[in-house]
């Protein structure tokens, strides 16, 4: 599972947004649940995979560069996943926000209402 691409394709599960024509209820609802399970369980591997990988952590962040509304399912995986991460490896976490331009920032502010 700590594999780059079985954490790449669980963030990407737990991130992506799935089209309202797709009619795949394991895609639009098992599989972000099931992925977002497995990314906050307690496999320290896991957690080094993502916050040593800086793409794996900008394709989380990614989440919060869609168009408003989020889905809100797919929102509270993103925040359980941030959270999770943030409290298992905080200076890591801590380090990639503050290396961002701001548009991190700026991303995440225009989603509030």
């Amino acid at each position: 599972l700590s594999q780059p691409v079985s954490v790449r394709k669980l963030l990407l599960y737990t991130t992506e947004t799935v089209p309202d024509d797709e009619i795949d209820e394991k895609r639009r609802y098992k599989f972000p649940y099931l992925a977002c399970e497995l990314l906050v369980s307690d496999i320290p591997s896991i957690y080094s995979a993502i916050v040593e990988n800086k793409k794996h952590l900008k394709l989380l962040f990614d989440f919060l560069t869609q168009p408003s509304p989020l889905p809100p399912s797919l929102s509270l995986y993103f925040v359980r996943v941030l959270q999770t991460l943030y409290n298992k490896r905080p200076q890591e976490v801590t380090d990639y926000i503050q290396k961002q331009d701001g548009t991190l920032a700026y991303n995440f502010v225009r989603h509030i209402e």
